[in-house]
């Protein structure tokens, strides 16, 4: 028991970094593992619950996922991208921090390398409650070229609301561009639906 002690703080601690490089599961075996999956199940489900969703997003023919906000004393803090497919779970998160310093949210298929889709910031990035975003997809490969939309976004606590091109909408729909019966690699159209 005094193992999994140590082992629990470790997971806490290196969870919240992302320092490990294995998964640490691994390194269990028979109960202490499964007592140990059940708490990053758990911690999992808390940290989602910290969040709040600001639109949904789908990927014809491929997969689901959302775009949220975690907020603190009101101000939001956090963006998270998180995406489901046949592949797996991927989940990206940024700072609005990184993101006012020019760092960028990128998604990559490992199908198909390269940045498939990119939120940036806009300018002006910040003016009280709004921001304003630049959401790229890749429209065509060998050279990559992303289409851009502008976002903007009222991050006001109560009700968080987006907007492309002035309209608000709660799900954004990405169609796929394909060749001979798989994905390019592009994006052939964007939606964004109330």
């Amino acid at each position: 028991m005094k193992n999994f002690k140590l082992y629990f703080f470790a997971v806490v601690l290196f969870s919240s970094t992302g320092a490990y490089a294995q998964d640490p599961i691994e390194c269990l075996t028979g109960s202490e593992a499964g007592t140990v999956t059940q708490f990053i199940d758990a911690y999992k489900k808390v940290e989602n619950g910290m969040y709040k969703n600001i639109f949904d997003m789908k990927v014809n023919m491929d997969g689901e996922g959302k775009i949220a906000v975690y907020y603190e004393k009101g101000e939001p803090k956090i963006l998270k991208l998180s995406y489901k497919n046949k592949g797996g779970e991927v989940t990206k998160t940024i700072t609005f921090e990184e993101l006012a310093q020019g760092k960028e949210l990128i998604y990559e298929n490992k199908d198909i390398p390269g940045k498939a889709i990119v939120l940036s910031k806009g300018e002006p990035f910040n003016s009280g409650d709004d921001f304003k975003f630049k959401l790229g997809y890749r429209s065509a490969v060998r050279p990559d070229k992303l289409s851009n939309v502008n976002l903007s976004f009222d991050s006001t606590y109560a009700s968080p609301k987006v907007a492309a091109n002035g309209k608000e909408f709660r799900k954004m729909v990405l169609s796929p561009g394909v060749s001979f019966l798989s994905w390019d690699g592009t994006f052939k159209k964007v939606e964004f639906q109330p």
